[in-house]
């Protein structure tokens, strides 16, 4: 994901500093009015708000965004030209406008504890989960934060993995050495003729992966236990033309806990969204307990802004933007690109062929695109991508058999010059 002004004021700065520039009195004050407007308690004063702080996006802070968004040329963005969307290396979505807005003012008027410290936020929060799920929600810093802290609410209880599953990673570490250190873990194999439930713990938690095919309750695992889906190609909002299921229909479906990111398909900030039982999320959500485990204040503020968005109108997350970008868009985009790649002398061949972007590196999502295909004078493809990648490491591209490939599917097409300016030499618009 790109940097956001804000975050660079952050890095820079450190959020202390960043307050310390808070302006004049009634600066500060009309920056707290704003932020109470945005804690509205009725739904319909939430859309409001969201309107008011687009609509003052555009017109107030235009040019101090402009200035903050020049500084951060310095730190581009991350381009996946990869053709897969949630890449280990980057994902390249960036925030929706009005959330880098917010993040801005926050940091500017240090404002972010007197807004979670209001009924109102929680309030928000809660009203994000349909009412007849009886479901709440909470927002963790990382999967790894977040399943150590269902640890707590299931104690006692083991954890068992369909063997299938097994080699799923976080950060380059197998999540099942993770669940380890939680408490006992048990592999099972349910499509071996020999297995048998009776083999299974009294007490114990199913833990499932999301891959787009073992989702529905396993017969062979008899028995009632609580079910937990970790989803990576999961939304509030469910998208029926890629077949990408919303939290809310897997709810339904008989899973007691959902885990999703909330930077992939909801479009916000890394952290880690929770879904559970109301009476176990509210006694975890106890200052003394959740403290460790939450992920930092601004975050939470910035994820419950994205959230409003996509509940409101999915197609203003840059991300639905980027899945719902034409077939011939791509198409026109990818041969002007190439035409502009094809004039180094470096490059043995260059042509274009249709194919499948995807949207997860597991499952069956995927996207009309086409692949711009590459090969080089005088490196292979992989030395060429490693190469590329230790250059230039906001932008990643991948390997397809003799080739380096390039799809703009996750491209936004403002980075399409970049991409020619790095792999053609510089690119005369």
């Amino acid at each position: 994901m790109g940097i956001p002004p804000w975050t660079l004021q952050l890095l820079r700065r450190g959020i202390t500093d960043v307050a310390k520039k808070a302006s004049e009195t009634e600066a500060v004050e009309r920056l707290k009015k704003q932020a109470s407007e945005i804690l509205q308690d009725l739904p319909e004063a939430a859309a409001k708000g969201i309107d008011a702080i687009i609509r003052k996006a555009d017109s107030e802070h235009q040019s101090e965004t402009s200035k903050t968004r020049k500084t951060t040329e310095a730190i581009p963005p991350v381009i996946n030209a990869s053709g897969t969307l949630l890449n280990p290396l980057g994902i390249g979505s960036s925030l929706p406008n009005v959330v880098i807005e917010l993040g801005e003012k926050l940091l500017s008027g240090d404002l972010t504890n007197q807004i979670l410290n209001t009924s109102g936020f929680e309030d928000r929060l809660q009203r994000i989960v349909p009412p007849e799920l009886k479901r709440s929600l909470l927002i963790a810093n990382n999967i790894t934060s977040a399943m150590l802290a269902i640890s707590l609410e299931i104690q006692d209880q083991t954890f068992v993995i369909h063997k299938n599953q097994s080699d799923f990673t976080i950060e380059g570490v197998p999540f099942i050495d993770r669940l380890r250190a939680l408490g006992p873990v048990l592999e099972v194999d349910t499509t071996d003729p020999e297995f048998n439930s009776s083999s299974l713990p009294d007490s114990m938690v199913e833990l499932i992966i999301q891959d787009g095919k073992t989702e529905g309750r396993d017969d062979r695992m008899a028995g009632e236990h609580p079910r937990i889906l970790i989803a990576d190609v999961c939304s509030l909002t469910e998208n029926s033309h890629f077949k990408i299921p919303s939290c809310w229909s897997i709810l339904k479906d008989e899973f007691s806990w959902v885990m999703m990111p909330g930077n992939h398909l909801c479009g916000g900030h890394e952290c880690c969204l929770i879904l559970g039982p109301e009476e176990q999320l509210k006694r975890l959500s106890s200052p003394r307990k959740w403290r460790a485990f939450q992920t930092q204040q601004i975050t939470m503020l910035l994820m419950l802004l994205t959230m409003e968005i996509e509940l409101k109108d999915p197609d203003l997350l840059p991300i639905r933007s980027l899945m719902n970008t034409s077939l011939e868009n791509i198409k026109t985009r990818s041969e002007r690109l190439s035409a502009r790649i094809g004039n180094n002398d470096e490059i043995r061949e260059c042509q274009i062929v249709d194919s499948e972007a995807s949207i997860s590196p597991r499952g069956p999502w995927t996207i009309p695109s086409q692949q711009i295909r590459l090969r080089h004078k005088h490196q292979t493809p992989a030395d060429w991508n490693r190469s590329l990648l230790d250059d230039h490491p906001s932008m990643i591209t991948s390997v397809n058999g003799d080739y380096l490939t390039l799809d703009l599917r996750w491209v936004s097409p403002t980075q399409d010059s970049r991409i020619g300016a790095t792999l053609g030499g510089k690119i005369s618009e």
